[in-house]
């Protein structure tokens, strides 16, 4: 019985030391001022820093569909009748698909909207699109694309 005790006390002083110990990387979150401008963090390699909470609870594309090129955001009519059709296709299914039922199967337990009313998540470049690869990116890909699907090389001994 006392090893028992002294087995759970062990774990709770180990669980209450842990907690209070910071994960590697990771910064207290500094004490603002209403007045403190916002800035934007950065990783240590100087990259913007993406870590954070991301939903997929919107309407609201990655990148700006064709037809609303040049409009970064919908006026609040549009955007109420674009929610209502993007409910409407999320919720249907054409007749000669006989798979599943999108609506049962694929729907999500949260709501969606589209409150920003942005056309498109991606806001720069301006175009709302995703820009295109570097060319070091590029070739970076065709090396990765290369390695990956050509054959190994047998070497003979």
């Amino acid at each position: 019985m006392s090893l028992r005790i002294l087995g759970v006390v062990a774990a709770a002083l180990a669980a209450a030391s842990l907690e209070s110990v910071d994960a590697g990387g990771q910064e207290g979150s500094p004490k603002r001022s209403a007045k403190t401008q916002w800035t934007l963090t950065r990783t240590p390699d100087g990259q913007p820093d993406l870590q954070g909470y991301w939903t997929n609870a919107t309407f609201t594309p990655l990148e700006r569909p064709a037809e609303l090129a040049g409009k970064e955001f919908l006026t609040e009519a549009e955007a109420v009748a674009y929610e209502k059709q993007a409910v409407l296709r999320e919720n249907s299914q054409s007749k000669d698909d006989i798979h599943y039922d999108n609506v049962i199967w694929q729907s999500e337990s949260y709501p969606k909207g589209a409150e920003s009313r942005r056309t498109s998540v991606i806001f720069d470049p301006a175009d709302g699109k995703i820009p295109p690869l570097t060319e070091p990116a590029c070739d970076r890909a065709l090396h990765t694309h290369r390695h990956r699907h050509d054959p190994v090389p047998i070497h003979p001994r």
